[in-house]
């Protein structure tokens, strides 16, 4: 609803369900109001912290989801998103050119995919992170060893913690491809997946290279499970070759087992019409 239906004298319905206010103070004295609201950050005590002035705020956001927040299904996703700032002077701002606004501060965020209610988040600091702060919580089970050397790892914990001991499915795209990350959240009763693209190379522990001269020779639109384990994780890669991309999956649930409607592409060489199913 928009402010202005809080004040409105009108029927209310199921599509205008907005409360009326105008008993208890005017329009022009709400707007009076919100514009005079200012966070009040705590002092930086003479500490250097670029991010002094928000990390307070962002803190209770997450306390607040937590305490009071959604309980996210049984199905939730992890990504990035951009909240635009041109000014390249504030804290965090960052550059990333594949994003429809590429300029501004990077959020982490983790969403039940059922209703898209955001209940995890979290900003970028990258080298504006003060270092005399302790590191963030989870980091310490990660990058101790060549076997959970990753540096997305404690991120993809923090996003996922209010679904530990859930069984909840949490999806990444390629940018948290981890398999050592992927085993922690196993641990803690979380089934999550990631998009495997090549970067530099392919995730470790994966056979990307194998998979994929593998693939390259099947039929378009067959799908390729392959059994894998990880330490004490069992997982899978989970596999296919469209007409155009070569799509590979890592996940800790689901098999290759066809669902759903019959779609229909058409052969890149021949343009002969093909039936699958996802």
């Amino acid at each position: 609803h928009q402010v202005s239906a809080f004040f409105a004298i009108h029927e209310r319905h199921h599509l205008r369900a907005a409360p009326y206010l105008g008993d208890y103070m005017t329009l022009q004295r709400f707007k009076q109001i919100n514009g005079a609201l200012r966070t009040a950050p705590d002092q930086d005590a003479g500490l250097p912290d670029k991010f002094f002035r928000v990390r307070k705020m962002c803190e209770m956001w997450q306390q607040h989801q937590d305490r009071y927040g959604i309980l996210p299904g049984y199905l939730n996703v992890t990504d990035e998103s951009m909240m635009e700032f041109l000014n390249r002077t504030c804290p965090g701002w960052q550059w990333v050119d594949r994003k429809p606004q590429p300029y501004g501060n990077l959020f982490h965020t983790a969403a039940c995919a059922l209703t898209a209610i955001i209940f995890s988040l979290e900003l970028f600091e990258g080298k504006d992170r003060p270092l005399w702060m302790d590191p963030p919580e989870f980091e310490n089970l990660f990058n101790t060893n060549a076997i959970n050397k990753t540096k997305v790892g404690g991120l993809m914990m923090r996003m996922a913690k209010p679904l530990f001991d859930t069984n909840s499915v949490i999806v990444h795209d390629s940018g948290f491809q981890s398999v050592a990350a992927m085993q922690e959240l196993w641990k803690k009763g979380v089934f999550p997946s990631c998009l495997m693209k090549k970067k530099q190379h392919y995730a470790r522990f994966t056979d990307g290279v194998v998979n994929e001269n593998f693939i390259k020779h099947q039929q378009f639109l067959v799908p390729f499970c392959k059994p894998m384990q990880f330490e004490t994780m069992p997982w899978r890669i989970i596999a296919h070759r469209d007409t155009k991309h070569l799509v590979q999956l890592l996940t800790t649930y689901g098999t290759s087992e066809l669902i759903g409607k019959t779609r229909t592409r058409y052969h890149p060489d021949t343009n002969a019409r093909m039936s699958f199913q996802y």
